[in-house]
């Protein structure tokens, strides 16, 4: 098992989720339902440790026929990251270099009249 696999459930664990027809231990069941296909191993690792040990409860999973590896692979995060993708008056403010930065400038409500408003304001 590889932290870059991605699981899915089978038949068998769709039917569990079902009707808990296997009568899995409670932290296995709260696992299994956890996967959708689009995690990574790694991800489980990360994020389930109140679970106990996943990656034992996976490879259990696994030869229990609850879930089987798929061909998929993880997928990067999209978007921007600290500093790009900002707008130059945003990237002046100093955003992405730790400077405080004022979110309602980034989202003003309808249109140009209320921005000259706020910007009396200040």
């Amino acid at each position: 098992m590889d932290r870059q696999d991605i699981y899915g459930k089978t038949e068998k664990g769709s039917e569990e989720m079902k009707s808990r027809k296997y009568k899995l231990p409670q932290a296995m069941r709260s696992l299994l339902i956890m996967i959708d296909g689009t995690m990574s191993v790694g991800a489980f690792l990360d994020q389930a440790t109140a679970l106990g040990n996943v990656a034992t409860m996976l490879t259990e999973l696994e030869q229990q026929g609850f879930i089987k590896k798929t061909d998929k692979k993880p997928v990067a995060p999209a978007g921007p990251t600290a500093g790009q993708g900002l707008d130059k008056e945003h990237k002046k403010a100093g955003a992405g270099s730790g400077a405080l930065v004022d979110l309602a400038d980034m989202f003003v409500i309808g249109g140009p009249k209320d921005k000259e408003e706020k910007e009396e304001k200040k």
